[in-house]
């Protein structure tokens, strides 16, 4: 299971890269400023050329490639390895025709298999090689890795509804990796509390409510919540677990400092 904290981007202490360690320093500290968004190398932006092995590691020069290939390659090569996986679990996967284990068609939506994924034994290899495949991806700390691996736990979540693997736990750290702040918060409220804090106008209203998550339901529902309400409905949410509790108190402090740096 990943640990927020460390899904959100803090840079890693014992990493001396110098290209990693140059990017990282050359901003004001920011959970998002950890990731590359430039060269792989050097963090110059412009136009850059994609690593043709991971596919989310860019360059501004052959050069660097090739200088960076020694840092870059074990991780490219597990990117590889695990898309490689995927992709022949998930060819299998459509190609099936369907028995007591794996549904038919088992990725159109509205069909028997869709949103209960881990149900089917048939189905759990598949997502066991995407779950390896979001944890290679963020071997490599570049903007686009993360966004692929966002974009490959929320289908997950929306392929298997009752979460087995625990997506809920890396989505908000991703979303916050990616300075996305609103949207880590969008989604805690949402797993979580639904609408179940708008209706409360005390902290002891709060407290008093009951709060369900609706296992079928992965509409992703909720826009623009509002941060400035209680974290108290939060904490008392049974399955409300560490790494997002870590998600919710960065967002909380972020905005602190952004309000303190407003008024000063």
């Amino acid at each position: 299971e990943y640990h927020a904290a460390e899904a959100a981007g803090f840079p890693d202490r014992n990493n001396t890269s110098p290209n990693v360690s140059a990017v990282v320093q050359s901003a004001p500290f920011n959970v998002s400023n950890a990731l590359i968004v430039g060269c792989h190398f050097c963090g110059k932006v412009g136009q850059l050329s994609r690593c043709g092995g991971c596919k989310v590691a860019h360059y501004c020069s052959q050069d660097h490639q090739t200088v960076d290939r020694a840092a870059h390659k074990a991780f490219c090569n597990k990117v590889k390895k695990e898309r490689t996986r995927l992709e022949a679990q998930e060819v299998t996967l459509r190609a099936h025709p369907g028995d007591s284990d794996t549904p038919p068609n088992a990725f159109a939506k509205g069909g028997e298999g869709y949103g209960r994924f881990w149900g089917y034994k048939g189905t759990r290899p598949y997502m066991k090689a995407r779950y390896l495949f979001i944890d290679a991806l963020l071997l490599i700390n570049t903007k686009p890795a993360v966004e692929a691996a966002l974009e490959h736990a929320l289908d997950m979540l929306h392929l298997n509804h009752s979460d087995n693997q625990g997506m809920r736990t890396i989505i908000p750290a991703l979303y916050l990796r990616l300075g996305r702040d609103q949207d880590c918060y969008n989604f805690l409220h949402w797993w979580f509390v639904k609408d179940h804090l708008d209706s409360c106008e005390s902290d002891e209203d709060v407290m008093n409510t009951e709060v369900e998550y609706i296992w079928g339901d992965a509409r992703f529902p909720v826009t623009e919540a509002d941060a400035f309400q209680p974290v108290v409905g939060f904490l008392k949410e049974f399955f409300f677990t560490l790494p997002q509790l870590v998600s919710l108190t960065l967002v909380k402090v972020r905005m602190l400092i952004d309000m303190r740096n407003f008024y000063r």
